[in-house]
């Protein structure tokens, strides 16, 4: 059997089955070299932030291998597959409020050194009540017993409405007043009035039933608890008489209203029902409260002798007791001298 030399076609070889390059086409290599495909329409994003927060792409070249054949050669495509990433303003954005949260830690850093150091020196907190001007300390988180924390918030948060209160029968005073309403007499009488309140009311009703019912839930004694209770009582008896709204008792509250409504003046009578509704609402809360702290009184088993006895204690070792019976003493034994 003769050998077929190179030059000659082989006989047996059928080339309808024939491989062909398909990348061999020059018209195929140039397509191919100018073509980048987009990332958003093959691959799906990845998350990639470099260090300074920046999104960027990473790029990939899939070359295409053709087969083994004169001219054969490599032909590649750019892929750009594009990383997720955040925003510069979401990055500044989180930056400026962990900024915001440290200054926030180093400033009540500051204040609890400075709290302790007066702690220190005195041998109690520095005063922070009230604001403007800081006469005593008060913290309810700090002093009052958890299990009694609500109580006392709860009348700290009626006082502060009986503040509010005040306020709304004082505006309501002076509207009634620039009414002019034909028959109603009392009104400069009630405006007069009503702004003293404002400070007398809200004097006493701090120091003679707030604060002995805060002292009487941090420190659990007797005497504290009879403060309240008298003072409180007459604190709920006074809310029910401004709430009926007398004429030239300082309250523009109920029968202040009906005589404004009658001679026609809408707005001022309104406002007077509502007047009447605060006080009459918060005499209701105090009642109700006035009820919870005197159960919790009788659980804890405390009684009016122990109030006296603490009382009579107190006084003996108060200072300025022991001064005044100093110099009364003094001035007996000159007398008789």
């Amino acid at each position: 059997m003769s050998h077929l030399r190179p030059t000659e076609a082989n006989p047996f070889e059928d080339t309808r089955y024939e491989v062909q390059d398909p990348f061999a086409d020059p018209a195929i290599n140039r397509a191919l070299s100018s073509t980048h495909i987009a990332a958003d329409d093959t691959l799906g994003p990845a998350a990639d932030v470099d260090p300074a927060g920046r999104s960027r792409q990473n790029s990939q070249r899939m070359e295409f291998i053709p087969l083994d054949g004169p001219g054969d050669r490599h032909h590649s495509v750019d892929v750009s597959e594009p990383r997720g990433g955040f925003p510069d303003a979401a990055i500044s954005s989180r930056e400026a409020e962990l900024q915001r949260r440290e200054q926030e830690l180093a400033q009540r850093e500051r204040e609890l050194q400075a709290q302790s150091e007066e702690i220190r020196k005195s041998g109690r907190p520095p005063h922070n009540f009230p604001p403007f001007f800081p006469l005593m300390y008060l913290d309810i988180k700090a002093e009052i017993p958890a299990a009694h924390q609500s109580t006392v918030r709860r009348m700290w948060h009626y006082w502060l409405f009986l503040e509010g209160t005040l306020v709304l029968n004082c505006v309501t005073a002076l509207i009634m007043f620039l009414s002019h309403a034909e028959g109603v007499t009392s009104a400069p009488s009630d405006f007069g009035v009503s702004f003293g309140y404002l400070f007398t009311v809200t004097f006493l009703s701090f120091f003679f039933w707030y604060r002995p019912i805060y002292n009487a839930f941090m420190k659990e004694k007797s005497l504290y608890y009879y403060f309240y209770f008298v003072f409180g009582g007459l604190h709920i008896l006074v809310s029910f008489y401004l709430a009926v709204g007398i004429p030239y008792s300082g309250s523009a509250a109920l029968i202040n209203g009906i005589s404004m409504l009658s001679a026609g003046k809408v707005v001022a009578g309104v406002f007077c029902l509502l007047t009447t509704a605060c006080f009459l609402g918060g005499g209701l809360f105090m009642l109700f409260m006035y009820r919870k702290i005197h159960q919790h009184y009788k659980s804890q088993g405390h009684t009016f002798e122990e109030a006296k006895a603490q009382a009579v204690s107190t006084v003996a070792s108060s200072k300025t007791a022991q001064s005044a019976a100093t110099n009364y003493a003094a001035s007996q034994f000159q007398g008789r001298a």
